[in-house]
């Protein structure tokens, strides 16, 4: 819900159906699959409610690549063009606690019964690309130093904007009253 109301105020109807679909939790130990690329299409959309997964591409040789991490308040397997086949399959990183977003699509484009939905859309999918841009930026341009900051960095904003994350700030204020 946090993930969601970020981008836009939900109302009750809105928030009743979000709360609805977490409703179904599925629990996965780390290594597990959540999204194959042999999937008959994109519809298989997941809320991420806990634990951390990420979308990878596997080579011939064995050797993978991260395209993407996702972090708890994403949804997994979220596709812009949905319908479409996934072009990379989704593994859980840790113990993760998922709960099916199947109805996420049709709710996106019910305009008069989720108002709310469409600036929440175009949010999901602005933040998904600008992920693939600075993993682009990341992999292709900094330092190894430079590559581990930025993503830590980007790891504590994202964190941060569903509640996961402590700001800096808490933590030197405790350490002050404390000393």
């Amino acid at each position: 819900f946090r993930s969601f109301a970020q981008y836009a105020s939900l109302n009750d109807h809105e928030s009743n159906f979000l709360a609805a679909q977490a409703a179904n939790v599925h629990r996965y130990p780390a290594r597990s699959e959540l999204i194959g690329t042999r999937s008959e299409s994109g519809d298989a959309a997941l809320f991420l409610l806990s634990g951390w997964a990420c979308r990878a591409r596997f080579l011939a040789d064995g050797r993978r690549q991260i395209i993407e991490f996702l972090l708890a308040g994403d949804v997994v397997g979220f596709m812009p063009s949905h319908g479409r086949r996934p072009l990379a399959a989704a593994y859980a990183l840790t113990g993760v606690s998922v709960a099916p977003a199947s109805n996420l699509y049709q709710a996106f484009g019910d305009a008069q019964s989720f108002e709310h939905f469409a600036a929440v859309r175009r949010a999901l999918e602005k933040n998904q690309e600008m992920r693939l841009i600075n993993q682009i930026v990341r992999a292709g341009r900094q330092t190894a130093y430079e590559r581990l900051a930025h993503l830590l960095l980007e790891f504590n904003d994202r964190l941060s904007k569903v509640g996961l994350a402590r700001s800096e700030e808490r933590r030197v204020g405790k350490e002050c009253r404390s000393r």
